[in-house]
């Protein structure tokens, strides 16, 4: 997205907080969703594991980002060491990135090897 100047086909959400090795539904901090070309604080982003623990998370954006927002299942992919988790629609993943923080991307991430 970052060579896209973050103009790309789907949204982007993160949470700066560093996660230590747990998953996101346990990671302690605000998410935030690309609004423009910024990033927002947005504390109704909700990542959860209440579906299947571990094998599903559920997200939810209702501020924005909508194409983020939905059901996600863990994948065999691992990124920097961590599960990969893809949204029902195929189109986007809750990774680890190369920073610690976990980040939901469009397929260019995973293109890009989660780099």
């Amino acid at each position: 997205a970052k060579d896209k100047n973050f103009k790309c086909s789907h949204g982007l959400i993160f949470c700066r907080t560093l996660h230590h090795g747990v998953s996101p539904d346990q990671v302690d901090g605000v998410w935030e969703r690309l609004h423009e070309d910024s990033f927002l604080e947005d504390s109704s982003i909700v990542v959860s594991s209440k579906i299947r623990p571990s094998q599903s998370l559920l997200v939810v954006t209702p501020n924005g980002q909508q194409r983020c927002a939905g059901n996600y299942v863990l994948t065999d992919a691992v990124a920097h060491g961590l599960p990969v988790w893809q949204h029902q629609s195929g189109k986007s993943y809750v990774y680890c990135g190369t920073n610690g923080s976990w980040i939901i991307g469009g397929s260019d991430a995973k293109e890009l090897g989660f780099n």
